[in-house]
């Protein structure tokens, strides 16, 4: 065996791994809130069937190396850009896992006591990510309608810091809103406003999605300005305007979901199968996690779509981002500017109050160019593998030469194990079976990885690709991994190699499209009807709170994220200075 390879006797041995069956968590049983993607797999059909836990993590470890040291992302990106989707998308997508997931302890960290994880995310993509249960039960993450707080319809909304040639109370209302709280410490009690206000906490993961949810809560806030039909003092008036400000700003967010987002980001084929067999149809029994005769749909989130699919956003992130000037910006720092991370830092300042025409392509913006996401593959910039931010979960350093445990990449990778996922390849079988029974068209019938030996062979080219600062795996570790990919690591290889990197391939997008179509067709909104332009839906909705249909007649041209930021720019009082909404 070579240097490169490791050497000696305890290499060999890691190469040979361990034979013990692996035992079945059962996630349906014992993960309250979660289910897998059609059923619960046979032992056989788990991906890392016949390896120890601990074998499957030190092969997770390897893959994670060579993640982290394949195409290192330069700071000039341009060859790694995807023209089809637009930055922001990136966070939008964040605000999305969010509203289908709120994992109570993520998998990564409780090893030995899965059961104590549960999904509590009781609906999907109605906005609960915003909203919480609304003002009475979550108080905090709305702003009070008058001097005497006698109700509260909007969503809270904070002032940023602002400039130090600023008074202190000049900074524009551009951010979450954040409590005062007194830090323990040597100095004098000073409260600092860091606790963010919000219903989702997650909401302000980093300094970009803290602004998409700043977006979307000035969105609501707009809505309600405009039912004035509804603007009475009286108990039941109030519950009116907000129940209806909130199914029409969530009736929008679905509308760009299903009729933007993912237009962008599945497999075309496969988008047009579900938008034909089942949206067109009406007909979520066509649905391919559907059993004979079942009627309901998710009442969980599959795991496949939550710890596998759907965490290809990850690797779309950017090294630099233009936030509202020329000035790039490490996504580190977005990362870092927290209320968890920097509370002394808080309120958002100027660098990261997003100038919307970098984020999203805004036609009324003249000569402007937004950043682009990265192109989805395996690979991620360099402040995804960041120690201080996403260090190993491992308390005691027993990594391997050929191994990483560290990053965001990993701790994907080994919440995937801790999941007990469908492997790949079974995933591929009983995809077709199921496309048969519904009369779905053939959607891998184009894919290069249409077979266990295309996906096979994929698999190691991509662990044999040289790079100076990385080792190439023993060749038991290139057959375990290329046999029986992660996952994760499958979707976004997938992606790169049939979509180009600018979209999801098949098997990635079934993974997503599932939830995601399955969540519109059977958790629908007062009068939603997805056969029909959003204009026709608000109205349908309007007329439910016998409010006429062209008071939303502005909010029926938002059809994708673009349109949603010109929308709100139009309608909310405009700030002069810098920095500029659009």
């Amino acid at each position: 065996m070579s240097s490169r390879h490791g050497s000696g006797v305890a290499a060999a041995a890691a190469c040979q791994g361990f034979r013990k069956p692996r035992p079945s968590p059962g996630p349906r049983q014992i993960l309250r809130g979660y289910r897998h993607i059609f059923r619960d797999p046979e032992p056989e059909q788990r991906f890392g069937n016949g390896r120890a836990p601990e074998e499957v993590i030190r092969l997770l470890g390897v893959l994670n190396k060579r993640l982290e040291n394949f195409d290192e992302v330069p700071e000039d990106v341009s060859e790694f850009e995807n023209p089809n989707i637009p930055s922001g998308y990136t966070y939008v997508l964040q605000l999305i896992a969010h509203d289908c997931v709120r994992t109570s302890t993520p998998f990564w960290a409780v090893p030995d006591a899965l059961p104590i994880s549960r999904n509590t995310r009781l609906a999907r993509l109605q906005l609960d990510t915003l909203y919480g249960e609304g003002p009475s039960a979550c108080p905090h993450a709305y702003a009070p309608d008058d001097a005497e707080d006698t109700s509260r319809t909007r969503l809270g909304i904070g002032r940023m810091r602002a400039a130090p040639d600023r008074p202190a109370d000049g900074g524009f209302f551009r951010d979450i809103p954040r409590a005062g709280v007194i830090r323990a410490g040597n100095g004098p009690a000073k409260p600092n406003p860091a606790d963010p206000l919000i219903a989702d906490p997650r909401n302000e993961d980093n300094a970009l999605v803290a602004q998409v949810t700043t977006l979307f809560c000035m969105l609501h806030n707009v809505i309600v300005d405009m039912l004035s039909g509804l603007n009475g003092r009286d108990a039941r008036a109030i519950e009116k305007r907000f129940v209806c400000a909130r199914a029409a700003t969530t009736m929008i967010y679905r509308h760009i979901l299903c009729h933007d987002v993912l237009r962008r980001i599945l497999d075309c084929d496969v988008r047009e199968a579900y938008e034909a067999k089942v949206l067109a149809a009406d007909d979520p029994s066509m649905l391919l996690h559907r059993e004979d005769g079942q009627e309901d749909g998710f009442v969980s989130v599959p795991l496949e779509f939550s710890h596998g699919a759907f965490r290809f956003a990850h690797s779309m992130v950017r090294p630099l981002y233009r936030t509202n000037g020329s000035t790039r910006v490490p996504v580190t720092s977005a990362l870092m500017a927290t209320s968890a991370r920097r509370p002394a830092a808080m309120p958002l300042g100027e660098a990261w109050i997003l100038r919307w025409s970098n984020f999203f392509e805004l036609p009324e913006v003249e000569g402007s160019k937004p950043n682009f996401s990265l192109r989805v593959g395996p690979r991620y910039t360099k402040g995804m593998f960041n120690t201080t931010l996403f260090p190993s979960p491992f308390t005691e350093d027993d990594t391997g030469a050929g191994e990483r445990r560290h990053g965001v990449a990993f701790l994907d990778l080994l919440s995937a194990e801790r999941a007990g996922l469908w492997s790949v390849n079974a995933l591929y079988e009983e995809a077709r079976i199921r496309m048969t029974k519904r009369g779905w068209p053939d959607v891998f019938a184009k894919s290069g990885m249409a077979t266990p030996e295309a996906r096979r062979d994929a698999v190691k080219k991509f662990l044999l690709r040289e790079r100076p600062l990385s080792d190439v795996p023993c060749e038991e570790d290139i057959k375990a991994l290329s046999e029986d990919p992660p996952l994760p690591f499958y979707v976004q290889l997938e992606a790169e190699l049939d979509g180009k990197g600018e979209r999801l391939g098949p098997l990635g997008s079934i993974l997503v499209g599932e939830v995601i179509y399955d969540a519109l067709m059977e958790h629908r909104l007062p009068g939603e009807d997805h056969g029909q332009p959003l204009g026709e839906k608000l109205g349908a909705l309007l007329r439910q709170f016998r409010q006429p249909p062209e008071v939303l007649s502005d909010a029926a041209r938002v059809c994708d994220m673009a349109a949603l930021v010109s929308f709100v720019h139009r309608n909310r009082v405009p700030e002069e200075g810098e920095p500029k909404f659009l």
